[in-house]
């Protein structure tokens, strides 16, 4: 996945809407497009976490969050625990 991935990148390579595009993915996944994007960064980031010995700062760089505070803030909220219990529950298994 490319961390500089963007809504606004799609639209222009798509050359469509940020507003029709918003559209497509509520009628065929029921997401909105950043709502999409931001689930497929937590995925890549659990893969990372367990497969990687990575800092969680570095990770959350590598797939495309700001900072570190905004990665946890939303892997909280996506899997209610942090990238740190995360790890310690699912490396190696």
């Amino acid at each position: 996945m490319d961390k500089n991935c963007s809504i606004n990148t799609v639209c222009n390579n798509l050359n469509i809407s940020r507003s029709y595009l918003y559209t497509l993915f509520i009628k065929k996944i029921n997401l909105s497009p950043r709502s999409f994007l931001k689930q497929l960064r937590i995925n890549e980031a659990k893969k990372k976490l367990c497969n990687t010995e990575a800092s969680i700062g570095q990770i959350a760089k590598e797939v495309g969050f700001l900072n570190q505070f905004n990665f946890t803030r939303s892997f909280k909220n996506s899997l209610e625990l942090s990238p740190k219990n995360y790890r310690k529950i699912y490396k190696n298994k």
